[in-house]
């Protein structure tokens, strides 16, 4: 609203953003947003995921997952997202990539949208950003952040812990490592060894898996009792281990997958 002067936001469906007000309003899924949907700012409208949505005056901005993950490691159809980006350039919106899930590495690129060379307005990240320590970041191009007013003693959008300098070592000594080890690379082909054992019903890219199954959240049980600890995502089985994961251990997480699948 501050960079186009419009408040509308389009999303999709099966769209997973957070479970804070205004990223509530975002996400889809009915189990999250029904307790507090009265209470909700109602500033977005969601649309079927991996079709372009509808031009209309009032929006500003699209906010989209390039894989969604909770909704079930769904990948968009391929041309998606640059249609996406010529579409936002055409009427003048921003397009917002939700990067926190997939973001460094996951999917093996840096940044999932990378492999169909999309670049974003503004991009959000997190999680692996810090290797563990809470840190989340938007990152934007310089004309859309200069859009933000210059402040007059107090800031319009803070909070306790910005710029936290220990998180924010974290994350350096985090991307160093990310580097170092080339983990984007590495998820790429750990991605591809898994695909081969695991056949048609494993989705996604990288490291950011997910296995068709007939009931996960069962099946999660027993891979816990086996020393194998799982999520549900949605309809399928996340597999989503850490990007250092070594070769046997991942052979042997698959091996015992296959045995209780």
């Amino acid at each position: 609203a501050i960079a186009t002067g419009r408040p509308g936001v389009i999303a999709f469906t099966g769209a997973y953003h957070g479970l804070t007000y205004g990223a509530l309003d975002a996400t889809h899924r009915r189990h999250f947003r029904w307790p507090f949907a009265r209470q909700l700012g109602h500033f977005v409208d969601h649309f079927p995921f991996g079709q372009i949505p509808p031009a209309k005056r009032r929006y500003a901005a699209v906010l989209v997952e390039p894989i969604q993950g909770r909704a079930g490691i769904v990948e968009p159809p391929v041309g998606f997202l640059p249609a996406l980006r010529r579409f936002c350039d055409q009427h003048g919106w921003l397009l917002i990539l939700d990067e926190i899930y997939t973001g460094f590495g996951r999917t093996g690129r840096w940044f999932a949208c990378e492999h169909e060379h999309v670049v974003p307005d503004l991009i959000c990240v997190g999680k692996a950003l810090a290797g563990g320590m809470p840190l989340a970041a938007c990152i934007g191009r310089a004309d859309v952040m200069d859009k933000w007013p210059i402040s007059t003693g107090e800031a319009i959008h803070t909070s306790t812990f910005l710029g936290h300098p220990l998180a924010c070592a974290a994350a350096l000594a985090s991307l160093a490592e990310m580097k170092r080890l080339r983990l984007p690379d590495r998820a790429a082909a750990l991605g591809a060894q898994a695909r081969q054992r695991l056949g048609p019903a494993l989705r996604g890219r990288g490291l950011m898996l997910g296995l068709l199954v007939p009931n996960a959240p069962r099946l999660c049980e027993q891979l816990l009792r086996r020393g194998l600890l799982a999520l549900p995502e949605s309809d399928v089985l996340g597999i989503t281990p850490p990007l250092t994961i070594t070769s046997r251990q991942f052979a042997c997480a698959l091996n015992i997958i296959e045995e209780c699948a």
